[in-house]
Protein backbone atom coordinates (compact mmCIF):
# COMPACT_ATOMS: atom_id res chain seq x y z
CA UNK A 1 0.00 0.00 0.00
CA UNK A 2 1.41 3.41 -0.93
CA UNK A 3 1.91 6.24 1.54
CA UNK A 4 -1.09 8.09 0.19
CA UNK A 5 -3.31 5.03 0.28
CA UNK A 6 -2.24 4.26 3.82
CA UNK A 7 -2.88 7.85 4.85
CA UNK A 8 -6.38 8.11 3.49
CA UNK A 9 -7.31 4.64 4.76
CA UNK A 10 -6.12 5.45 8.24
CA UNK A 11 -7.53 8.95 8.49
CA UNK A 12 -10.92 8.49 6.83
CA UNK A 13 -11.92 4.87 7.35
CA UNK A 14 -10.56 4.42 10.86
CA UNK A 15 -10.55 0.66 10.62
CA UNK A 16 -14.32 0.40 10.23
CA UNK A 17 -13.90 -2.98 8.54
CA UNK A 18 -12.44 -1.21 5.51
CA UNK A 19 -9.11 -2.71 6.45
CA UNK A 20 -10.64 -5.85 4.98
CA UNK A 21 -9.31 -5.38 1.46
CA UNK A 22 -11.89 -7.37 -0.46
CA UNK A 23 -10.91 -7.43 -4.13
CA UNK A 24 -13.91 -6.04 -6.08
CA UNK A 25 -13.13 -8.13 -9.17
CA UNK A 26 -13.16 -11.34 -7.17
CA UNK A 27 -16.93 -11.39 -6.70
CA UNK A 28 -18.34 -8.79 -9.05
CA UNK A 29 -22.14 -9.08 -8.74
CA UNK A 30 -24.56 -8.38 -11.57
CA UNK A 31 -26.46 -5.12 -11.60
CA UNK A 32 -30.15 -5.84 -10.94
CA UNK A 33 -32.91 -3.33 -11.59
CA UNK A 34 -36.21 -2.37 -9.94
CA UNK A 35 -34.50 -1.20 -6.78
CA UNK A 36 -35.75 2.04 -5.20
CA UNK A 37 -33.59 5.14 -5.03
CA UNK A 38 -31.28 5.60 -2.05
CA UNK A 39 -31.60 8.70 0.15
CA UNK A 40 -29.19 11.46 -0.84
CA UNK A 41 -28.72 12.83 2.68
CA UNK A 42 -28.17 11.29 6.07
CA UNK A 43 -30.70 12.01 8.78
CA UNK A 44 -30.07 10.05 11.97
CA UNK A 45 -32.93 10.04 14.51
CA UNK A 46 -30.83 10.97 17.54
CA UNK A 47 -33.65 10.25 19.99
CA UNK A 48 -33.57 6.62 18.86
CA UNK A 49 -29.89 6.19 19.77
CA UNK A 50 -28.73 4.75 23.11
CA UNK A 51 -28.52 7.63 25.57
CA UNK A 52 -24.75 7.33 26.08
CA UNK A 53 -24.14 7.75 22.33
CA UNK A 54 -26.53 10.59 21.48
CA UNK A 55 -24.26 13.52 22.25
CA UNK A 56 -21.21 11.83 20.71
CA UNK A 57 -23.01 11.13 17.44
CA UNK A 58 -24.58 14.59 17.42
CA UNK A 59 -21.14 16.21 17.66
CA UNK A 60 -19.78 14.25 14.71
CA UNK A 61 -22.70 14.88 12.36
CA UNK A 62 -23.04 18.53 13.41
CA UNK A 63 -19.35 19.42 13.01
CA UNK A 64 -17.61 16.85 10.80
CA UNK A 65 -13.98 17.54 9.97
CA UNK A 66 -14.46 15.45 6.85
CA UNK A 67 -17.42 13.73 5.24
CA UNK A 68 -17.75 11.49 2.21
CA UNK A 69 -19.91 8.78 0.68
CA UNK A 70 -19.20 5.69 -1.36
CA UNK A 71 -20.63 4.80 -4.78
CA UNK A 72 -24.15 3.36 -4.87
CA UNK A 73 -23.93 -0.39 -5.59
CA UNK A 74 -26.60 -2.97 -6.41
CA UNK A 75 -26.33 -6.74 -5.99
CA UNK A 76 -28.39 -9.90 -5.54
CA UNK A 77 -28.73 -11.16 -1.97
CA UNK A 78 -31.39 -11.78 0.64
CA UNK A 79 -31.98 -9.28 3.42
CA UNK A 80 -31.40 -11.78 6.23
CA UNK A 81 -27.86 -12.60 5.11
CA UNK A 82 -27.02 -8.93 4.54
CA UNK A 83 -28.32 -7.94 7.99
CA UNK A 84 -26.34 -10.73 9.64
CA UNK A 85 -23.08 -9.65 8.02
CA UNK A 86 -23.58 -6.01 9.04
CA UNK A 87 -23.91 -7.10 12.64
CA UNK A 88 -20.95 -9.51 12.66
CA UNK A 89 -17.84 -7.83 11.19
CA UNK A 90 -15.42 -10.22 12.94
CA UNK A 91 -17.13 -13.24 11.36
CA UNK A 92 -17.31 -11.50 7.99
CA UNK A 93 -13.52 -11.20 8.19
CA UNK A 94 -13.25 -14.96 8.71
CA UNK A 95 -15.49 -15.66 5.72
CA UNK A 96 -13.36 -13.43 3.49
CA UNK A 97 -10.21 -15.19 4.68
CA UNK A 98 -11.65 -18.50 3.55
CA UNK A 99 -11.58 -17.03 0.03
CA UNK A 100 -7.95 -15.94 0.34
CA UNK A 101 -8.61 -12.22 0.87
CA UNK A 102 -6.03 -10.26 2.86
CA UNK A 103 -7.94 -8.88 5.81
CA UNK A 104 -7.07 -7.42 9.19
CA UNK A 105 -8.24 -9.21 12.33
CA UNK A 106 -11.22 -7.70 14.16
CA UNK A 107 -11.64 -8.51 17.84
CA UNK A 108 -15.17 -8.80 19.18
CA UNK A 109 -15.85 -7.81 22.80
CA UNK A 110 -19.55 -8.21 23.34
CA UNK A 111 -21.23 -5.42 21.38
CA UNK A 112 -17.89 -3.69 20.69
CA UNK A 113 -15.57 -4.39 17.75
CA UNK A 114 -11.88 -3.51 18.02
CA UNK A 115 -9.11 -3.04 15.46
CA UNK A 116 -5.47 -2.17 16.20
CA UNK A 117 -2.06 -2.18 14.52
CA UNK A 118 1.60 -2.23 15.52
CA UNK A 119 1.85 1.57 15.24
CA UNK A 120 -0.33 2.09 18.31
CA UNK A 121 -3.52 2.77 16.39
CA UNK A 122 -6.70 1.51 18.02
CA UNK A 123 -10.31 1.79 16.89
CA UNK A 124 -13.38 0.64 18.81
CA UNK A 125 -16.80 0.76 17.19
CA UNK A 126 -20.33 -0.46 17.76
CA UNK A 127 -23.71 -0.53 16.12
CA UNK A 128 -25.49 2.61 17.30
CA UNK A 129 -28.78 2.09 15.46
CA UNK A 130 -30.49 -0.43 13.21
CA UNK A 131 -33.69 0.57 11.46
CA UNK A 132 -35.23 -0.63 8.18
CA UNK A 133 -32.93 0.75 5.49
CA UNK A 134 -30.24 2.11 7.80
CA UNK A 135 -27.34 0.69 9.83
CA UNK A 136 -25.37 3.22 11.91
CA UNK A 137 -21.94 2.63 13.43
CA UNK A 138 -20.22 4.90 15.95
CA UNK A 139 -16.43 4.67 16.32
CA UNK A 140 -13.73 6.36 18.33
CA UNK A 141 -10.05 5.85 18.94
CA UNK A 142 -6.65 7.01 17.76
CA UNK A 143 -4.87 6.56 14.45
CA UNK A 144 -1.21 6.80 13.41
CA UNK A 145 -1.36 7.15 9.63
CA UNK A 146 1.85 7.53 7.61
CA UNK A 147 3.53 10.92 8.26
CA UNK A 148 0.68 12.23 10.42
CA UNK A 149 0.95 12.45 14.20
CA UNK A 150 -1.19 10.17 16.36
CA UNK A 151 -4.72 11.50 15.91
CA UNK A 152 -7.75 10.99 18.15
CA UNK A 153 -11.13 10.97 16.45
CA UNK A 154 -14.82 10.20 16.60
CA UNK A 155 -16.60 8.90 13.52
CA UNK A 156 -20.05 7.88 12.30
CA UNK A 157 -20.70 5.58 9.34
CA UNK A 158 -24.22 5.17 8.00
CA UNK A 159 -25.03 2.35 5.58
CA UNK A 160 -28.21 3.15 3.68
CA UNK A 161 -29.84 0.26 1.80
CA UNK A 162 -33.06 -0.47 -0.08
CA UNK A 163 -34.60 -3.74 -1.24
CA UNK A 164 -35.80 -4.58 -4.72
CA UNK A 165 -36.00 -7.27 -7.40
CA UNK A 166 -34.01 -8.04 -10.53
CA UNK A 167 -35.48 -8.91 -13.95
CA UNK A 168 -35.95 -12.53 -12.83
CA UNK A 169 -37.71 -11.57 -9.61
CA UNK A 170 -34.73 -12.43 -7.39
CA UNK A 171 -34.14 -10.30 -4.27
CA UNK A 172 -31.63 -7.49 -4.64
CA UNK A 173 -30.20 -4.74 -2.48
CA UNK A 174 -28.73 -1.35 -3.31
CA UNK A 175 -26.54 0.25 -0.66
CA UNK A 176 -24.29 3.24 -0.06
CA UNK A 177 -22.23 4.27 2.96
CA UNK A 178 -22.02 7.84 4.28
CA UNK A 179 -18.98 8.56 6.46
CA UNK A 180 -18.29 11.46 8.82
CA UNK A 181 -15.29 12.00 11.10
CA UNK A 182 -14.50 14.63 13.71
CA UNK A 183 -10.85 15.15 14.58
CA UNK A 184 -8.15 17.81 14.88
CA UNK A 185 -8.48 20.35 12.05
CA UNK A 186 -4.71 20.73 11.69
CA UNK A 187 -4.40 17.03 10.97
CA UNK A 188 -7.12 17.27 8.33
CA UNK A 189 -5.37 20.23 6.68
CA UNK A 190 -2.06 18.36 6.58
CA UNK A 191 -3.70 15.26 5.09
CA UNK A 192 -5.42 17.39 2.45
CA UNK A 193 -2.14 19.04 1.43
CA UNK A 194 -0.38 15.67 1.13
CA UNK A 195 -3.16 14.05 -0.90
CA UNK A 196 -3.97 17.04 -3.05
CA UNK A 197 -6.47 16.55 -5.87
CA UNK A 198 -6.46 12.76 -5.48
CA UNK A 199 -8.19 12.89 -2.07
CA UNK A 200 -11.85 12.62 -3.22
CA UNK A 201 -11.12 9.73 -5.60
CA UNK A 202 -9.05 7.80 -3.05
CA UNK A 203 -11.67 8.35 -0.37
CA UNK A 204 -14.39 6.91 -2.61
CA UNK A 205 -12.20 3.90 -3.41
CA UNK A 206 -11.78 3.03 0.24
CA UNK A 207 -15.44 3.55 1.02
CA UNK A 208 -16.20 1.23 -1.89
CA UNK A 209 -14.00 -1.38 -0.17
CA UNK A 210 -16.07 -1.00 2.98
CA UNK A 211 -19.23 -1.59 0.93
CA UNK A 212 -17.65 -4.57 -0.83
CA UNK A 213 -16.71 -6.05 2.54
CA UNK A 214 -20.40 -6.52 3.31
CA UNK A 215 -22.13 -6.47 -0.08
CA UNK A 216 -19.65 -8.71 -1.89
CA UNK A 217 -19.81 -11.40 0.77
CA UNK A 218 -23.62 -11.16 1.01
CA UNK A 219 -23.82 -11.76 -2.74
CA UNK A 220 -21.34 -14.64 -2.64
CA UNK A 221 -23.09 -16.47 0.21
CA UNK A 222 -26.47 -16.41 -1.51
CA UNK A 223 -25.20 -17.80 -4.84
CA UNK A 224 -24.72 -21.35 -3.51
CA UNK A 225 -26.54 -22.54 -0.38
CA UNK A 226 -24.43 -25.67 0.11
CA UNK A 227 -21.20 -23.67 -0.21
CA UNK A 228 -22.49 -21.09 2.26
CA UNK A 229 -23.25 -23.82 4.81
CA UNK A 230 -19.73 -25.24 4.44
CA UNK A 231 -18.23 -21.80 4.94
CA UNK A 232 -20.29 -21.15 8.05
CA UNK A 233 -19.25 -24.47 9.57
CA UNK A 234 -15.59 -23.83 8.74
CA UNK A 235 -15.59 -20.76 10.97
CA UNK A 236 -17.37 -22.57 13.81
CA UNK A 237 -20.96 -21.39 13.36
CA UNK A 238 -24.11 -23.35 14.15
CA UNK A 239 -26.73 -23.58 11.40
CA UNK A 240 -30.52 -23.76 11.87
CA UNK A 241 -31.84 -27.31 11.92
CA UNK A 242 -34.40 -26.66 9.18
CA UNK A 243 -33.61 -25.18 5.80
CA UNK A 244 -34.82 -21.63 5.33
CA UNK A 245 -34.50 -19.18 2.45
CA UNK A 246 -32.01 -17.03 4.34
CA UNK A 247 -29.46 -19.09 6.24
CA UNK A 248 -28.72 -17.05 9.36
CA UNK A 249 -26.21 -18.92 11.52
CA UNK A 250 -25.47 -18.44 15.20
CA UNK A 251 -22.22 -18.51 17.14
CA UNK A 252 -21.42 -21.92 18.59
CA UNK A 253 -21.78 -22.02 22.39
Amino acid sequence: MTRRNSLIAGLLLMGLAASARAEPRLFLPPQPVRVPTLPQTTQIPLDSLPQHLREKVRLVIARPSLSAKGPAETFNTDLGTYHWLLGNPDLTVKLWRLQGAKVTEIEQRGALSRWSDDQGSEVVWQTALRTPGMHVWYAEGKIKASVLPMTSFRAVAVMHYVEGKDHDGKPAIRHQVHFMVHCDSMTVSLATRILGASAPRQTEQYLAQLQMFYGGMAWYLTQDEARAKRMYRQIGLTLPSEAVHAIVPTRAP
